[in-house]
């Protein structure tokens, strides 16, 4: 007669036979001295299970996989065995392995870098007709190389390629030596060249074949300072009456971003070489200054900073702010009105007045002029906004190219001037060396 242990033996090896998971290959079972021995193949390796509900052992239901040898004793597998037989067969998500270590904690991702606002920087370079001294500088200047390379902001690095463009001066077309020794122009290079007009054109049909314009794709120009684009290119496209493509008509200046950013200061190299770069090309060749710049400015993007228009011309600014002289009705633009309404509307009464009688005007929509000039026809050296004038020279070429003339202290070639004032040198008389009274407490810093 059977014991009671020896029946539940038998139960949970009925159990394990008739198991729906069984796998195949388990129907050898072989007693050896009061054990029993269960044997299954091995057709794939994998990691062994164990007996409570990780599948393969007593009780059925797991998937088998691996050589296990299960030793049931008969005096001390009765409660197993019970156990077994009434456990239900465990779900697949109990089958499977623990996860790994490397899953449970993976690998830190790489630093997201942040967005930037524009998908290309055109980074561009300009070099102009120049001398050794620049009191004995030919004026204008006359731009003789336009270059640029293209900086894709989501990869972060300089695009293959680049546009040189060396430009033919009319003005004073023979090359100092100077210059020559400077940027590594030669004569036979810019007699060679283009005039400025058809190198803005050649600028623009290159910028439509690399995709910047007319694919939906936003671009900003980028260079190093801002007299490139502020003054150079805007002061001749002047003089010359030529349309300044709008999209010049904005940039980014990187030399400031890079002095905000670093207590380095210095030239372009400099700078490039402060930041952990080697210097390549040669100095002042526009289409090596250009490439140096874009390598320093896809640097400074690898380290977070996001690149924005830090000078532009019209009523807006860098940070899309009117202007305060807008505000007030002083901007050329608003002087220009007759009879506009609204910001920079007001009438321009006095305008067109000169000598004393421009002293008692009204600008645009603002304060009245402040009075430059006594009784007696002398200056004070003041322009009518209460600004110290300033002595400038005529630049443009014409009967009056070199000419000095006295205009408004607080013009600026963005945000224009502050009001009208302008008198050639020699049709005033010399202004007091020193502001004197309510002159001197005008002059603002």
């Amino acid at each position: 007669m059977e014991s009671d242990d020896d029946e539940l033996f038998v139960a949970a090896l009925d159990s394990f036979e008739a198991a729906p998971g069984r796998p195949a290959g388990c129907d050898n079972a072989q007693a050896h001295g009061g054990s029993v021995t269960v044997q299954q193949p091995r057709p794939h390796p994998q990691p062994l299970r164990t007996a409570n509900g990780a599948g393969g052992g007593v009780g059925g239901g797991g998937d088998g996989g691996g050589v296990r040898s299960l030793f049931i004793g008969k005096r001390g597998c009765g409660a197993a065995a019970q156990q077994a037989a009434q456990q239900p067969a465990p779900s697949k998500a109990a089958q499977q392995p623990a996860p790994s270590k490397a899953a449970q904690h993976p690998a830190p991702s790489k630093p997201r870098r942040l967005k930037q606002l524009f998908d290309y920087l055109l980074v561009l370079d300009i070099e102009a007709t120049c001398d050794r001294d620049k009191a004995a500088q030919l004026l204008p200047q006359e731009i003789i190389e336009l270059s640029c390379v293209i900086v894709d902001t989501a990869a972060c690095s300089v695009r293959p390629g680049s546009w040189q463009c060396y430009v033919k001066p009319d003005q004073h077309p023979v090359l100092t030596e100077f210059c020559t020794e400077l940027t590594g122009i030669t004569q036979a290079q810019v007699d060679a060249g283009v005039p400025l007009k058809t190198a803005l054109e050649q600028l623009d049909a290159w910028l439509r074949e690399q995709g910047l314009i007319g694919q939906g794709k936003t671009f900003s120009p980028l260079t190093w300072r801002d007299w490139d684009l502020k003054v150079m290119m805007a002061s001749e496209c002047k003089w010359r009456k030529i349309e300044q493509p709008k999209y010049l008509r904005r940039w980014i200046d990187l030399s400031a971003v890079w002095f905000k950013h670093s207590t380095k200061r210095g030239n372009l190299r400099a700078s490039v070489e402060a930041a952990g770069l080697a210097w390549q090309g040669r100095a002042h060749s526009a289409i090596d200054d250009a490439f140096n710049t874009a390598r320093l400015a896809v640097k400074l993007m690898q380290g977070g900073l996001i690149l924005g228009i830090t000078g532009s011309f019209g009523n807006l600014d860098a940070s899309g702010r009117f202007k305060q002289g807008t505000l007030l009705g002083l901007a050329t633009a608003g002087a220009k009105g007759a009879a506009g309404s609204g910001v920079g509307g007001g009438a321009a009464s006095g305008s067109g007045a000169s000598g004393q009688a421009q002293g008692a005007g009204q600008l645009a929509g603002g304060p009245k002029k402040k009075r430059v000039f006594d009784d007696s026809g002398a200056w004070n050296g003041c322009c009518y906004c209460g600004a110290r004038a300033k002595k400038r020279t005529v630049k443009r070429p014409g009967p009056n190219n070199g000419r000095d003339f006295w205009s408004c202290g607080r013009f600026t070639m963005t945000g224009g001037a502050g009001c009208d004032f302008f008198k050639f040198v020699d049709d005033v008389s010399a202004p007091p060396a020193v502001a004197s009274g309510g002159g001197g407490r005008q002059r603002r810093r």
